[in-house]
């Protein structure tokens, strides 16, 4: 509701000051079915061949999805749920060869945005469970399989190498990480960086909005371009941060948390009524 209205504010500006005509619905990206299927979170479910409104809120969709995936989970014991977990890999085996052998991003057929989300799923079941094998490795080891592990994932998204590999590494940082020990862990848990991580949700979500309202006149009103200034490309970044940041600490404040809290006391409040404490 706050991207529709933002178009909408965006559409009543442009025709305030007359300039050229914009509409809140562009045919495409922006439109009544995929605004319908936004408000229900169905919007990466594979009926669009590319991300609609706030393009980051694909991956809510797809996220909902893989909550139904957990619910149906654990509806299933003993034999079914061991069938379950070898189906769901044998999926996400066969979407990242089917990527690797393409040479394709993982994100390249926007229609398969369920598989993909549904796949590093799995790949954070398989995590849990191998959990165990961290507690026997030495903080001082840990640190360095850290270190390496860090170095390697910056190296793989700096050169443009496969999505698999990356998506690899950030599954055994995950995975050497999860007990809170090494170096990696204690540089994480700084205030600064613990406060980026609560407003990250709402960076997210966010950033993508800003920087379409912050693109349109840029270079009309700076003179420097971004796809040819080395310094008009550091300058929009800096305002896009400096724009993002209190934005994101206002909507975590008074959408998020609030949110949040009157989900929690509704969900408790009908948990109460259907299970009365004895």
């Amino acid at each position: 509701m706050a991207t529709l209205l933002f178009f909408i504010t965006v559409a009543l500006i442009n025709w305030q000051l007359e300039k050229e005509s914009y509409c809140v619905f562009d045919g495409s990206l922006r439109n009544a079915e995929s605004l319908v299927a936004n408000l229900f979170l169905i919007h990466a479910w594979g009926m669009f061949d590319w991300v609609t409104w706030n393009l980051p809120s694909w991956s809510l969709s797809a996220e909902f999805f893989c909550y139904l995936i957990f619910t149906a989970l654990l509806t299933l014991d003993g034999e079914n749920w061991k069938l379950a977990l070898v189906a769901l890999s044998c999926t996400a085996v066969l979407f990242y060869c089917l990527c690797l052998v393409t040479g394709s991003d993982v994100d390249e057929n926007f229609r398969l945005s369920t598989v993909r989300a549904a796949s590093a799923f799995t790949i954070g079941i398989m995590l849990f469970l191998g959990r165990g094998v961290i507690s026997a490795i030495s903080e001082r080891r840990l640190t360095y399989i850290q270190i390496v592990a860090s170095i390697a994932l910056l190296l793989a998204l700096h050169f443009g190498l496969a999505d698999v590999l990356s998506i690899a590494l950030m599954a055994l940082i995950v995975l050497i990480t999860w007990e809170d020990r090494g170096y990696l862990c204690n540089c994480l848990t700084t205030r600064h960086i613990h406060t980026i991580g609560l407003l990250s949700f709402s960076i997210y979500m966010w950033h993508y909005l800003i920087k379409f309202i912050a693109q349109k006149d840029w270079d009309y009103y700076t003179e420097l371009p971004l796809q040819s200034s080395a310094a008009g490309s550091l300058l929009f970044v800096a305002c896009l941060i400096s724009l993002v940041l209190p934005i994101s600490v206002w909507s975590y404040r008074f959408l998020e948390m609030p949110t949040r809290r009157w989900i929690s006391l509704r969900l408790n409040g009908l948990l109460e009524a259907k299970y009365p404490p004895k």
